[in-house]
């Protein structure tokens, strides 16, 4: 697997969570927007962005509403 193609997958899953960060957001669809497994889009996710795919929704999420609290 080439380092590009890994990068894309990763982009896809992060492309995914932010369109839809209001809903529920399992790693069966996030699997299905990186083109792998479940097991293995994981693993790719965190390799490259340092944090389990759920990780990274619950950090997104708390930011997002951070920035309401702030504005309001």
């Amino acid at each position: 697997m080439e380092a590009w193609e890994i990068i894309e997958a990763v982009q896809r899953m992060q492309d995914y969570i932010h369109q839809h960060l209001n809903e529920p957001i399992t790693m069966h669809q996030l699997s299905k927007a990186a083109g792998y497994s479940q097991w293995h889009a994981a693993r790719l996710f965190r390799e490259l962005t340092g944090k389990a795919p759920f990780e990274y929704i619950r950090s997104v999420r708390l930011s997002q509403a951070a920035l309401k609290l702030q504005n309001t």
